[in-house]
């Protein structure tokens, strides 16, 4: 996040093959705006400009903090999958996970729930209000070359 060539980059990348920048989500963690605030907000700015959508990963996590929704221009909150670990077992997993969709959809932003593995985590997540989820339940990770086939021949 300190290199201010970036979003011209992206923006020729996306250019050069024909995309949509509103189709590209770059995610950045909160420890990468920790570093240097300053050139973080510029480039990051700079990048929705461009029309790029941008991800706060990790969200709850380490350098937390709720001032980095309202700082940056995100449009998305990923929040962590420490949050979504003992679903079913701990009611205040899912009342943390409820607040933090509750101020996401506040400020206008969609929300991504990571790490759901299982069935039981799907289920206690449907009434949370997010978005989408992520997790190992959805896609595993794969090489580029599977996912690309997997896509072909879908």
């Amino acid at each position: 996040m300190n290199d201010r060539n970036l979003p011209i980059l992206l923006s020729e990348s996306v250019r050069r093959y024909g995309l949509d920048p509103s189709d590209i989500k770059i995610e950045i963690t909160e420890s990468m705006l920790a570093q240097d605030f300053a050139t973080a907000t510029e480039i990051l700015d700079t990048i929705r400009e461009h029309g790029f959508r941008i991800a706060l990963d990790d969200f709850g996590t380490g350098y937390s903090n709720f001032a980095y929704i309202k700082r940056f221009p995100i449009t998305t909150v990923k929040i962590d999958r420490s949050f979504v670990v003992e679903l079913g077992e701990d009611k205040s997993g899912i009342a943390l996970i409820r607040g933090i969709v509750a101020l996401a959809k506040s400020l206008d932003l969609s929300v991504i729930v990571e790490g759901v593995e299982t069935e039981q985590q799907r289920e206690a997540l449907r009434t949370t209000g997010c978005d989408t989820i992520q997790g190992y339940l959805v896609g595993r990770p794969c090489p580029a070359e599977d996912f690309f086939r997997m896509v072909c021949t879908s």
